[in-house]
């Protein structure tokens, strides 16, 4: 079995997370060597991520300040449902990114049931969910934006917090296929420059 390559034989790499977390992602990304910046419209969130040691810092619009070709990867976990136009959020990540950079997002799973029939908590709709996603609709949007090599994942079973009879239930159902998963997860890159 090959070892891992040591730390200084593994090109520099640059991310940024887009809003919406508390650091832990940047954490693991600078043990492993990238340049990381965290990037939030919550100032309470920037603080603690500096306080965990990140460079991090505020941003006022909606759409991010990063310069053209700069990152490698952007990472926007449960973002871009809040989003008024996504198409041009995306064309900005999507420009910002390096050829063959990687963006990885996750969102709630419209084609969910309970999304559909039921908003317990009153957050499912404007103003806190501003766009919709099911599996199709989201692969194609990021096509649209110019994003190739869409990959989705959804989560298709996982295992109960607590043995209680609704979350045993709903388990099965995700593994019989009868309900979808929570949430979906996107893996897209930019084309190279030969591929534009």
């Amino acid at each position: 079995m090959a070892s891992p390559p040591s730390r200084s034989s593994v090109p520099r790499k640059e991310a940024s997370r887009d809003w919406r977390g508390v650091g832990a992602f940047g954490l693991i990304a600078q043990r492993r060597g990238w340049d990381y910046e965290d990037l939030d419209i919550s100032e309470v969130a920037v603080q603690f991520a500096q306080a965990l040691g990140l460079r991090a810092r505020v941003i006022q619009d909606r759409v991010p300040d990063i310069p053209e070709s700069s990152v490698d990867l952007i990472v926007m976990w449960e973002v871009i449902e809040h989003i008024w136009n996504v198409s041009e959020y995306l064309t900005t990540i999507r420009v910002a990114l390096r050829p063959n950079g990687m963006l990885l997002l996750s969102t709630p799973n419209y084609f969910r049931s309970c999304y559909q029939t039921t908003d317990e908590w009153g957050t499912s709709g404007p103003p806190v969910h501003l766009q919709f996603f099911t599996p199709e609709s989201l692969k194609a949007t990021l096509s649209l934006a110019g994003f190739r090599t869409v990959h989705l994942h959804r989560r298709r079973v996982w295992r109960p917090s607590r043995l209680s009879f609704g979350e045993v239930i709903r388990s099965a159902r995700m593994a019989a296929g009868l309900e979808a998963p929570p949430t979906l997860y996107a893996f897209a890159t930019v084309p190279s420059l030969r591929e534009r």
